[in-house]
């Protein structure tokens, strides 16, 4: 059986970002989750308005999560995101392959976009 802290990377892995907010909130106002596991998936699973530049620009596993979130989010494929967010396929490849894209502000732009739906979603 799984514990809480193990739910919520799944779900987090899985590009299930608003059930992972969401449960993140509940099991801590429950008491669920241990100092430590708040801790850690407070630096995993952010607030919608947080800023994770550096984190997306420099871990590839993280720019992929978003790229995914935001897919399924918006339920776009990769030639509309790149159309709707002017970034190469080129890019999205990279990002899909897990490696650095060529533009630094590929996986930035991502995550805005995902933020913006998110923040939507949460209203």
């Amino acid at each position: 059986m799984l514990s809480y802290y193990e739910k919520l990377l799944e779900y987090w892995r899985a590009g299930n970002t608003v059930d992972a907010n969401k449960y993140f909130k509940q099991w801590t106002k429950q008491g669920l989750l241990t100092p430590e596991e708040i801790e850690k998936l407070g630096t995993i699973i952010p607030d919608s308005g947080q800023c994770l530049e550096t984190e997306v620009e420099d871990n590839p596993e993280v720019r992929f999560i978003f790229y995914e979130a935001l897919k399924k989010t918006k339920k776009w494929n990769d030639k509309t995101l790149s159309e709707k967010l002017r970034i190469s396929m080129g890019d999205i490849l990279c990002i899909r392959n897990k490696k650095k894209p060529k533009s630094k502000k590929a996986g930035q732009k991502i995550v805005l976009e995902w933020l913006k739906s998110y923040k939507k979603e949460v209203s």
